[in-house]
């Protein structure tokens, strides 16, 4: 417990570090790119693009967290939070520590998932067991959520004697047959085929 705690504490640290660098002031009503402007929506609805000239943003939160509406606040159970959060602290850490040993010339390549954990942890937790999945190589999170261990991951990176592949994949390259988590492939779109 005490590891997640201070990981923790690192990890808001450097998010404090992040928003401090720089804010740059969002509108609360349309947010604004180049060339285009466009409104935010809480109703979630499928349109045609060549119904409207722009199709609003929707979102749940506000700029400052908070909910727009009662509507879609979710009811989530505490052991749920709680789970979902240590796993995103754990993929993070994971990922620094892992990224540094490939730095450091440890292992040959490791993709980081910085930024990208509560999509893993969001889209794995609605999902059944038995729902098989395709990933790409930025979806670590998945697996942690589904149960595979960090000394599998490591072992996989590392391509040890421990490595469930045996060492013949790239590192960050898993796969569970276990887990119905197919072997992640490295050029991108392969596996939408197999998936349809």
């Amino acid at each position: 417990m005490q590891a997640h705690y201070i990981a923790f504490r690192r990890l808001c640290f450097s998010l404090g570090r992040l928003s401090a660098l720089g804010t740059r002031k969002v509108s609360v009503e349309k947010m604004v790119f180049p060339g285009h402007t466009t409104n935010f929506t809480s109703k979630l609805e499928l349109k045609k693009p060549e119904e409207n000239q722009a199709i609003p943003i929707y979102r749940v939160l506000d700029k400052e967290g908070v909910p727009v509406s009662e509507d879609v606040e979710p009811q989530l159970e505490k052991d749920y939070v709680l789970k979902a959060f240590r796993t995103m602290v754990l993929l993070n850490t994971m990922d620094r520590i892992m990224y540094e040993s490939q730095r450091q010339g440890r292992i040959s390549f490791y993709m980081t998932n910085y930024g990208e954990e509560a999509c893993h942890i969001g889209s794995a937790s609605a999902l059944d067991k038995g729902d098989l999945i395709y990933g790409q190589y930025r979806e670590a999170g998945v697996l942690l959520w589904r149960g595979l261990t960090l000394e599998q991951m490591i072992d996989q990176c590392y391509s040890n004697v421990g490595d469930c592949n045996k060492g013949r994949q790239m590192p960050v390259h898993y796969g569970s047959r276990e887990l119905n988590f197919s072997t992640i492939s490295s050029p991108l779109a392969t596996q939408v085929p197999i998936g349809k």
